[in-house]
């Protein structure tokens, strides 16, 4: 049992707030583009990959339900809101490097550039902000009572092979950054949530992983729309 003074709707009411206060800002990144001019004069745009959206908009619609209607809303959705909390960290830290190449290789409008970091620092810090709270205010009422099966070997093979499988998908080249790139969303995220989930009571297990087949089952079917 959880020693925490606060009730458990107020619990998963914290989480909401988290989740949807990242969200948030999340999506305000994934739709705010940096502008350019191209040799022919014609402004270009340039986002967040569409996943971004898809995660943000998730996180969204599970804070507030959280926030709405926490009686109904059980604790492994905001473990599953944790998982997708630390895809958008990971992706926003890398979307803070990328920004300034596409910029040096592009020419993207300076005010554009200040815009558009300054939401992916935003929502990189939101984002980890939220993975902490989720992870402070569920574990108490997640973990299990019995030792579970160990999943490292699972969570190693799912680290060591989501980057190889999204670079292919996307027809990308196997470089040093191109991995990182991947590592650090979704890579080590789904690892780091398939090893939690040994240690998990059975829903949050399910849950847990699987958010992480649903994420990278439509990573990839979104790379072949």
């Amino acid at each position: 049992m959880s020693r925490s003074p606060l009730p458990l709707d107020a619990r998963r009411r914290v989480c909401g707030v988290a989740m949807l206060l990242c969200g948030t800002l999340a999506l305000a990144a994934a739709r705010t583009p940096g502008t350019l001019d191209s040799p022919a004069g014609v402004l270009e745009r340039w986002r967040f990959p569409a996943m971004f959206t898809v995660w943000a908009l998730a996180l969204i619609v599970a804070g507030l339900a959280m926030v709405i209607a926490p009686r109904w809303v059980p604790f492994a959705t905001a473990a599953a809101g944790g998982l997708l909390a630390a895809f958008i960290a990971g992706e926003s830290f890398v979307g803070l490097r990328d920004w300034f190449n596409v910029a040096g290789a592009a020419g993207i409008n300076l005010s554009s550039l200040a815009d558009v970091v300054t939401l992916a620092a935003a929502s990189c810090v939101a984002a980890t902000v939220a993975v902490a709270v989720v992870m402070v205010v569920t574990w108490p009422e997640v973990r299990a009572s019995r030792r579970q099966p160990p999943l490292v070997l699972l969570a190693a093979l799912v680290a060591a092979g989501t980057p190889i499988l999204l670079i292919g998908v996307h027809g990308e080249t196997f470089t040093a950054t191109a991995i990182g790139a991947r590592l650090l969303s979704p890579s080590l995220p789904c690892a780091g949530a398939v090893a939690l989930a040994g240690l998990c009571r059975r829903d949050t297990r399910l849950a847990l992983l699987g958010s992480v087949v649903v994420a990278l089952a439509a990573d990839v079917a979104l790379s072949l729309v």
